[in-house]
């Protein structure tokens, strides 16, 4: 599977499993990326409406 789809499911099966929002260092930490990759990773996720970002707080969870 390409390496970049691979670090996508795992940022979304991390944003599954949270009971609440989580901040892009914590969810870097618990994937194992690099921060700048998961923050990335993590726009490309918005864009497409599976993860959704809160304004002013800086943390994520699943898209609508």
């Amino acid at each position: 599977m390409n390496n970049s789809v691979t670090k996508a499911i795992q940022l979304l099966e991390e944003l599954s499993r949270a009971k609440q929002p989580v901040a892009l260092g914590d969810l870097a930490r618990r994937t194992h990326l690099n921060k700048a990759t998961a923050y990335r990773m993590l726009n490309a996720l918005c864009q497409k409406s599976l993860a959704q970002k809160t304004r002013g707080l800086g943390v994520y969870a699943l898209g609508p």
